[in-house]
């Protein structure tokens, strides 16, 4: 197959980029009442803009890179790279911007004074970390009610345990400059 030195160069700074982006994004969306539907909804459609886009651009999929196969396998050997290709786009995308979304409505917040309410806790999960051995992004999750709506409050999972006993959370927070908000500080309440 053959990629030209350009496309090397484009998903070496890519693969940087989102390196350097994914904690920074994680510890944004940790203070931030911001919908995980939305959030999906917008990584899975910039990502398959973006897969067609490059796709169409490189021609990665011509004849001419697979030029040993038989016409069976070009299909299936098409098809994978294809769904591998949409799925690390859409991985790659979805976290880049998350990360300016997000950015520019902590960065840009506005200069309201922080509203401070009591909001009922509906269920408390956990979240483990995603590599072995290591407390990377490993979370307690809250489900609450919030603006009549169920939203997902992530916490330090050093507080889990203290979790299980609490009705309640008081949240200060602000408004985002996109929206959202973004949680200041929180009391775990037993009433």
């Amino acid at each position: 197959m053959t990629i030209d030195l350009l496309n090397k160069k484009i998903w070496i700074i890519t693969l940087v980029l989102v390196g350097v982006l994914t904690y920074p994004t994680w510890i944004i969306y940790k203070t931030t009442i911001y919908s995980s539907l939305l959030s999906f909804w917008l990584s899975f459609c910039a990502g398959i803009l973006l897969c067609i886009y490059v796709l169409i651009k490189t021609r990665f999929l011509s004849k001419n890179n697979f030029k040993k196969l038989t016409k069976s396998k070009l299909l299936l050997v098409r098809v994978i790279m294809v769904l591998a290709f949409s799925i690390v786009t859409i991985i790659i995308s979805g976290i880049i911007l998350n990360f300016f979304i997000l950015s520019i409505n902590y960065i840009g917040h506005s200069e309201e004074p922080y509203s401070k309410e009591k909001y009922e806790i509906l269920k408390v999960g956990r979240q483990s970390g995603s590599f072995r051995n290591h407390n990377f992004m490993r979370a307690s999750n809250l489900i609450i009610k919030y603006k009549n709506r169920k939203e997902k409050i992530i916490l330090p999972y050093s507080d889990f345990e203290i979790l299980k006993d609490k009705k309640q959370i008081q949240l200060t927070t602000r408004e985002g400059r996109l929206g959202f908000d973004i949680i200041e500080n929180y009391e775990l309440l037993n009433y």
